[in-house]
Formats: C-alpha cells, sequence, structure tokens
C-alpha cells in the first residue's frame, strides 16, 4: 500500500511541475500512465479506454517505474 502511495504522489508531482514548466520534454514521446496501474501506452491503445490517465513523455513514466504495455508496446519503433 505504501508503494502504491509513494507512486501515486511521484506522479502528481510530476504533473504539478509539467504543469509549471509548460511543455518541457516537447521533443521526447508522451506517453499516457494509468496512475492505477503504473503502465503508460501509445494513444491508441484500446487499453486506455474508460481509464484515467496521465500525459508526460516516456522518460518520465520510466523515471517513475512504470512498466510499458505489452500490448501496444510503446518503445517500440513507430
Amino acid at each position: 500500500m505504501r508503494n502504491r502511495f509513494k507512486r501515486m504522489a511521484a506522479l502528481l508531482a510530476c504533473c504539478l511541475l509539467l504543469g509549471a514548466t509548460g511543455c518541457a520534454g516537447a521533443g521526447d514521446d508522451n506517453v499516457f500512465v494509468i496512475g492505477k496501474t503504473g503502465i503508460y501506452h501509445r494513444d491508441e491503445c484500446p487499453r486506455l479506454r474508460m481509464a484515467l490517465a496521465q500525459t508526460m513523455t516516456r522518460g518520465e513514466a520510466l523515471a517513475l517505474d512504470c512498466k510499458p504495455c505489452p500490448g501496444c508496446r510503446p518503445d517500440a519503433r513507430r
């Protein structure tokens, strides 16, 4: 339970930093992180439907120990 709280607090802090700095890291690929699972996705992933997801760069998601979705494979070349 504490790990989940720490992860959610880190996601919130990251979101606040992004909001304060504008388009920080705009050159990186954006991914969509579902905070409940800690998995990040491409924007066209069907697993994002009806989920509360946060947009961030792939590097930020990795820094928060988020894992890539096995379905949409966001780390694979497009």
